[in-house]
């Protein structure tokens, strides 16, 4: 199974997690997520038990599928 990346930790990112742990799409080990602030990272990876990027870059270079989860105006 490949990697899948998700930058934004926000409403919709949760969610998307969410739904794919869920559905048994992706193992946690498998998902990878990265957002500027870094107490919610924090506690998503908590919850979830996800993994967390250093930074957007070191998400893309690790990461198969990137889901971007930000709003418009921080793309």
């Amino acid at each position: 199974m490949k990697t899948i990346g998700v930058i934004g930790c926000g409403n919709m990112g949760s969610a998307l997690i969410r739904g794919m742990l869920a559905s048994r799409f992706v193992a946690p080990g498998r998902i990878l997520v990265w957002d500027s602030d870094s107490e919610k990272l924090k506690k998503l990876s908590r919850v979830f038990g996800i993994r967390r990027a250093r930074s957007n870059s070191d998400l893309a270079e690790k990461s198969q599928l990137i889901l971007l989860a930000v709003k418009p105006q921080q793309m």
